[in-house]
């Protein structure tokens, strides 16, 4: 939800907002290389199509050369199409505000439309895609503020005494998710409107959100290894309103891509830099060049 300020583009925020849609462009090659990326868990890949099929584009759109652009292109244009057709068909089966809208499953399929919007507005430099996607934003905003909405119906139902059965480590990863993915959603909006259009309007639903910013919680890839860091590392609980003094001890290697994301969106890529301490293996982790500006991952 947007309040009424506003902000314009200058040459620091541009930089910024440069390198944020960069790290965002990424994610369609760390889906595609890792089956994770920093909104997506690996646990939940195999466990859904919507999520298989955007994987399966994001293998297509890393082999993108000049011969098979277009039909890749066609590809991924049909599958935010059929995703589009069905969500919406499924959201308009369950009457408003219903226990049937809440129940709906929508988080694979707000995950895998982010996953195509960064292909198309970040990736392809096809204007047809890219006015696609400005389209396409539409229906996916209204999919977020559904699954906003279901995340407050879930922790009021568990407050009032509901018993999930799953285990503690999956019902984390659910709810770490949801919080990541609507902050993702957030980012993409307010960045491309940036670049595109040399300025947004600030959130007021971002400034509410907040996600656990230790990477080896997020990256575990079981939960004796999730269980084992909970116990010897820091969680970093991060507010976004209070994202400075949530961080303030973290360490380079502590955070993951949300956060170094967050944290050059804040203070800026020459900022971040001195925070890394010119290392140069973290540097290049983060596309960072040790003495000017950042490579852009963009294409």
């Amino acid at each position: 939800m947007a309040s009424n300020s506003s902000i314009t583009t200058g040459s620091n925020l541009q930089t910024r907002a440069e390198y944020a849609a960069s790290r965002l462009a990424l994610q369609v090659r760390a889906l595609a290389e890792t089956g994770q990326t920093a909104f997506i868990h690996h646990t939940h890949v195999d466990a859904s199509p919507i999520l298989q099929h955007a994987f399966a584009a994001c293998s297509l759109d890393v082999m993108r050369n000049s011969i098979n652009a277009s039909l890749i292109r066609s590809e991924i244009t049909r599958r935010a199409e059929l995703l589009i057709e069905a969500t919406e068909t499924a959201i308009s089966l369950s009457p408003p505000s219903s226990d049937s809208t809440m129940n709906l499953d929508l988080l694979p399929a707000v995950q895998a439309m982010l996953i195509y919007q960064c292909m198309r507005l970040f990736s392809t430099g096809d204007v047809a895609q890219q006015a696609q996607a400005e389209q396409d934003a539409k229906p996916l905003a209204r999919w977020v503020d559904i699954l906003q909405e279901q995340t407050q119906w879930s922790q009021d139902s568990s407050a009032g005494g509901m018993q999930l059965d799953l285990s503690v480590w999956n019902d984390w990863i659910q709810a770490e998710s949801i919080r990541r993915t609507i902050i993702f959603a957030e980012l993409l909006e307010s960045v491309y409107t940036l670049l595109r259009f040399g300025w947004y309007q600030t959130s007021e639903r971002m400034a509410k959100l907040g996600f656990t910013g230790q990477v080896t919680l997020w990256e575990a890839r079981s939960a004796a290894e999730w269980h084992q860091a909970m116990g010897q590392r820091p969680r970093f609980e991060v507010n976004i309103s209070s994202f400075h003094d949530d961080i303030k001890t973290a360490l380079p290697n502590d955070l993951d891509e949300l956060g170094i994301v967050m944290r050059a969106s804040y203070d800026g890529i020459d900022a971040l830099k001195q925070w890394l301490g010119g290392d140069s293996r973290l540097l290049e982790k983060w596309g960072l060049r040790s003495r000017d500006g950042f490579a852009s991952s963009c294409y």
